[in-house]
């Protein structure tokens, strides 16, 4: 009998799984994406019996997706699990019933066997009987140990096979969610407003449930398509002879390079960064002094509109993101807050939101309304000439109360087939159904557009 004994116990031992959670990571990389995506490459030091083990990784984010875990070293991978049941009071009652527990409530303190577990209500066996709690939130409750199969942390399990026993650097690269990053902008007016200090910060926010320590950053910018739930997002790492070794940090200013990558851009950070979870980090992106800008006054004329009702027109700040005016760059999507200096202090005129923006476009900021700037519409004719055919006549009146001549655009839709005749303004046809006039309207002074529109629907 002692013999048999003696060889289940050897033949446990060598096939028992060498459960190894105490890792180093070495090398940590992120990609973060403007779709609440980021990838993470990362190298750890783990040590890795020989023949069949598992390997365990808990210090991990808490919005991995598991389907997109890849997992690479000196071996064989058997399976990959990410295992979740994480504990709870419920959890780890149900794992004790007919174990020891002991319940306490100020002085009163009873030991016993638990029976049963319904819901919140608890039944125990005692010395004395049978007892019931029906509220165990409202009792202290001890019990020996954590039960096995109970987590305090999401962790991945990876059992291996492995020719060689050792320490060895393994490759890990997985998705996330619930980060992101956009790009800030902020724009200083000088006086004339005919020039603008421009300079962005790269905001990221992390709520993926995980840190990112001494990590190499890297940006993508573009509307990168993106599978929403947990599908098969496969990324590959380096190998080991191809890592990049991380630098010390310099006492240097951060600085991002950008770079043409596939059909988008990528922002690489040249020193590493910490990405605490549940933090926003800002850095910054450039810095651009005297970028030209053009400052406009606009309007959209309501073609249905018939009012005496004075509105006030539009301010917009214009510029191109060419090399000639300073910039010539791709710039992100992103919001632009526009400031002007007024007695040393810097006040907030306006801002607005930019998609991303290709070098050499041009960019037009509506910044708000115009206070001493004003204009109404009216429809003063309208007549059907056919079955579909229609003539309208319009009248709009501009007041201008400042002290300096403006210029207005006007812009309006123009429906089905078009033609406007009997204009006081030549205008602008911008393609197949929008049409822009500009109107001059002199110091504390007004001015009329009329014109006649034909058109068939």
């Amino acid at each position: 009998m002692k013999m048999r004994s003696m060889v289940i116990v050897l033949l446990f031992c060598s096939t028992v799984l060498f459960a190894q959670d105490g890792t180093e990571k070495k090398n940590v990389a992120i990609t973060i994406y403007n779709q609440n995506l980021g990838v993470v490459n990362e190298t750890r030091s783990i040590f890795i019996p020989k023949n069949l083990s598992d390997v365990n990784i808990s210090d991990i984010p808490t919005s991995i997706n598991p389907t997109s875990v890849h997992f690479k070293f000196d071996g064989e991978v058997y399976e990959q699990n990410y295992r979740y049941d994480l504990v709870s009071m419920a959890k780890l009652l149900q794992k004790y019933i007919d174990k020891q527990i002991t319940i306490i409530k100020g002085d009163v303190k009873e030991s016993g066997t638990l029976l049963s577990i319904q819901d919140r209500s608890l039944i125990i066996k005692t010395g004395n009987g049978l007892k019931v709690f029906p509220d165990f939130n409202q009792y202290q409750i001890t019990v020996d140990e954590l039960p096995s199969g109970l987590l305090t942390k999401p962790t991945l399990v990876w059992k291996v096979f492995s020719k060689n026993e050792g320490k060895q650097d393994i490759d890990i690269s997985y998705s996330v969610r619930d980060i992101k990053w956009d790009a800030k902008y902020v724009a200083v007016l000088n006086d004339e407003e005919t020039q603008m200090d421009f300079n962005s910060w790269v905001s990221i926010d992390n709520n993926s449930g995980g840190n990112y320590e001494n990590a190499k950053l890297k940006l993508i910018a573009g509307d990168v398509n993106i599978t929403r739930g947990y599908g098969d997002f496969q990324v590959f790492t380096e190998s080991n002879a191809a890592r990049t070794q991380e630098s010390p940090l310099m006492a240097k200013r951060p600085k991002f390079e950008e770079e043409k990558f596939f059909e988008y851009h990528i922002y690489e950070l040249d020193q590493p960064t910490t990405i605490l979870n549940n933090e926003i980090k800002q850095v910054s992106l450039f810095n651009i002094q005297k970028v030209k800008v053009q400052k406009k006054y606009s309007c959209f004329q309501d073609y249905s509109q018939n009012s005496d009702e004075k509105k006030n027109v539009n301010v917009l700040i214009y510029f191109k993101n060419e090399k000639q005016n300073g910039l010539g760059i791709p710039l992100p999507a992103g919001m632009i807050s526009v400031f002007k200096t007024r007695n040393n202090t810097a006040e907030l005129i306006g801002e607005d939101n930019i998609q991303h923006t290709p070098k050499d476009e041009e960019i037009e900021l509506n910044l708000g309304k115009a206070f001493d700037i004003t204009y109404t519409e009216k429809l003063t004719s309208s007549n059907k000439s056919g079955e579909k055919s229609y003539v309208d006549q319009y009248i709009l009146e501009f007041f201008n109360h400042t002290d300096k001549e403006i210029e207005i655009e006007v812009n309006r839709w123009a429906p089905g087939d078009w033609v406007i005749s009997d204009s006081n303004y030549n205008f602008e046809k911008k393609d197949a159904h929008n049409v822009r006039f500009k109107i001059k309207v002199p110091t504390n002074g007004t001015n009329k557009l009329n014109y006649t529109i034909r058109y068939s629907i």
